[in-house]
């Protein structure tokens, strides 16, 4: 394993215990696994792409965090590829925000959780109904520049959207900073509009 690799990760790792510190707090409570909220290297997240479980308004919420250093350019990087030289021909890929043949998502999250990484203490978070935005971004897929990034062993292909592009029913929560003012109440729009008990 690389050093650079090493860094990548304790950064992930310091990046995500901000939010749990001063994002999830208040308003998604974590919902108890073996591990916490974290599934590592675990079948959920290996096989289902998440990378979190949490509980809001009495649902359940399959959560995938996404943290992107690029804050200054008001872009989403979408990933559709995140191993190009397994699937160069294929439309979508094998990225998060893609579709398997038969249909199924990539990922089964129900909630995108993307944090622009404004330094390594402070993140600015958006939420996004996943389902919703895979659907909108497929069908609009040719919109929008790829941008590949090298890694060791492999290559990632994402596509940039701007923030501005996104349809508003794909957001659930738009941006706030991490950390801030704890707000008990924020305002969020009804992730599960569709939902009966």
């Amino acid at each position: 394993m690389s050093a650079e690799f090493d860094t990548s990760r304790q950064a992930e790792a310091r990046r995500r215990s901000l939010l749990e510190a001063h994002f999830y707090p208040g308003r998604v409570e974590p919902y108890i696994v073996a591990d916490g909220w974290r599934f590592g290297s675990s079948r959920l997240q290996s096989e289902f792409k998440i990378d979190a479980v949490g509980r809001f308004k009495g649902h359940c919420v399959c959560i995938e965090e996404k943290f992107d250093t690029h804050s200054k350019t008001g872009n989403l990087c979408l990933e559709t590829h995140s191993h190009l030289e397994n699937s160069p021909e294929t439309l979508a890929g094998d990225g998060w925000m893609s579709k398997y043949g038969d249909g199924r998502p990539v990922c089964r999250a129900d909630w995108l959780v993307y944090a622009f990484v404004e330094s390594d203490a402070r993140l600015t978070v958006w939420v996004y109904h996943l389902p919703r935005l895979r659907d909108w971004f497929l069908g609009n897929l040719d919109n929008y520049p790829f941008s590949d990034k090298p890694n060791p062993g492999y290559t990632t292909r994402s596509r940039i959207v701007p923030l501005a592009n996104v349809p508003k029913n794909c957001v659930i929560y738009e941006s706030v900073a991490v950390p801030g003012t704890q707000i008990l109440d924020d305002e969020w729009a009804d992730p599960f509009p569709d939902w009966n008990p």
